[in-house]
């Protein structure tokens, strides 16, 4: 049951229940930060580089040109970084420099990101739980989202780099998902996922799961054909868009394989013509849509092949050995969970695997009504999970978008500990409600502790 005074507090001041916990969160992460702030030392070396991108576009250098010019002078080094994550930090610097200063507005900047992310990546994690959880549990998944290894390390003060975004891109794909309005949902859907994708291409994994299961729900009930359908549309039209937007004419046909390229936007094309044409809400019997659904996929990969066969397979293959053994290998969050030392693994997936087991638990066992919306939410959950078995970074999705697992499985346990009279008997139960949502956090003491 839950506390009617919670009911109410939901009902009439819902969104300090969002507020405090992310002001909290945030003052304690400035707390635990004060000497890098004070010193000016970015989390990661990508943070002051995408300070000095949005510096040198701010200088004069060109919106299309995203070369680091400091790198491999006089040529420079093409990053291939979205434009899409410089707005904010050049909006700001904008917004500030005058009353603050250079240096100010820098320092600023570097404060008002990570709690913006934070905050905006919260509101979506309210929203995802609204379908899904009582309004304790909501309270509880929202109340912990800045405890968790996603926000400590992706949002915390200094940390201006794209990772914070891709993470609510994710988070608001499950949102649209999760929509009762089919068109709708495909189209918020389609939208979050061309902004991820044009951010970084770590986004593909997720893109097709979501395409995929929507292509399984349509194999299942050939009348839900709308989501699958506006999802591919959108996709391929806001990429298209966002793509011209931000890549300079000249480069349109250059490929590459660590940003989105014009092979990219063929082989999205060739599959939204192809559920606009072929997905149909009457289309019968089943072997049919199944060879539409395999017959799009077929042609985009076979489009990719054609055009650029090397972003198919490893992109990183040609890599020098010298660059290879004292770059790429030393990049440890890209790399597979399995090349992580063991405790930083294991706080990356407790969290996960907490969240899914309650979310197994909550499609078993919870109200019939939520029951689809917890199939959905455990799906995309799996998918996030699976990637990050195949990069370590993207486990920052994988722990935000399992609170609301966690958060049910909490109040489950606490239920069955209320249950049984006997003290004892008690104690497993009230450990796991008191603990779920805390798995990430003993590494993180003991990490800094230097144990």
């Amino acid at each position: 049951m839950t506390d009617p005074r919670l009911t109410r507090l939901f009902g009439v001041s819902q969104r300090w229940l969002l507020i405090l916990p992310l002001i909290a969160g945030y003052a304690w992460m400035l707390g635990n930060n004060l000497g890098p702030i004070s010193n000016r030392i970015s989390p990661d070396p990508d943070d002051t580089m995408r300070l000095l991108q949005v510096r040198d576009l701010l200088a004069g250098q060109s919106w299309f040109d995203v070369t680091q010019y400091r790198l491999n002078p006089p040529l420079g080094a093409p990053m291939h970084w979205s434009r899409v994550v410089d707005l904010p930090i050049a909006g700001t610097i904008l917004l500030l420099r005058p009353f603050l200063g250079q240096a100010g507005a820098d320092l600023a900047v570097q404060l008002i990101i990570p709690f913006m992310t934070l905050a905006v990546v919260m509101l979506i994690l309210a929203a995802i739980t609204r379908p899904l959880l009582s309004p304790t549990g909501r309270l509880m998944a929202v109340a912990v989202a800045p405890l968790t290894v996603s926000a400590l390390s992706q949002m915390q003060p200094m940390r201006i780099d794209h990772h914070g975004w891709q993470m609510a891109m994710g988070m608001l794909m499950v949102l649209a998902a999760l929509q009762f309005r089919p068109r709708a949902s495909g189209i918020l859907a389609g939208a979050a996922a061309a902004v991820w994708l044009n951010i970084s291409v770590e986004a593909i994994p997720m893109t097709v799961a979501l395409g995929a299961w929507w292509g399984v729900s349509w194999l299942i009930n050939p009348a839900s054909h709308d989501r699958l359908r506006t999802y591919a549309v959108a996709l391929c039209a806001v990429s298209l868009l966002l793509f011209v937007l931000t890549r300079a004419p000249s480069a349109w046909a250059v490929p590459v394989c660590d940003a989105v390229s014009s092979a990219h936007l063929a082989a999205s094309g060739v599959v939204a013509l192809w559920c606009a044409i072929a997905v149909r809400p009457g289309l019968a019997p089943l072997w049919k849509r199944l060879a539409v659904l395999a017959g799009g996929g077929g042609c985009a990969l076979a489009v990719m092949w054609l055009l650029d066969a090397q972003c198919l397979r490893d992109p990183f293959a040609n890599l020098d050995p010298l660059v290879r053994r004292y770059w790429y290998v030393g990049v440890k969050e890209g790399l597979p969970i399995w090349q992580q030392a063991p405790l930083v693994a294991l706080a990356i997936l407790a969290q996960p695997i907490v969240g899914i087991t309650g979310a197994i638990l909550a499609w078993r066992r919870d109200d019939e009504a939520r029951r689809m919306a917890w199939l959905t939410y455990l799906a995309l959950l799996a998918a996030s999970i699976l990637a990050t078995f195949a990069l370590a970074r993207a486990g920052g999705l994988a722990n935000m978008l399992a609170l609301p697992g966690t958060a049910f499985l909490s109040l489950r346990a606490l239920g069955w500990a209320r249950a049984i009279e006997q003290p004892i008997p008690a104690c497993p139960p009230r450990l796991v409600h008191s603990q779920s949502c805390y798995p990430p956090m003993s590494y993180r003491f003991r990490s800094r502790a230097g144990t």
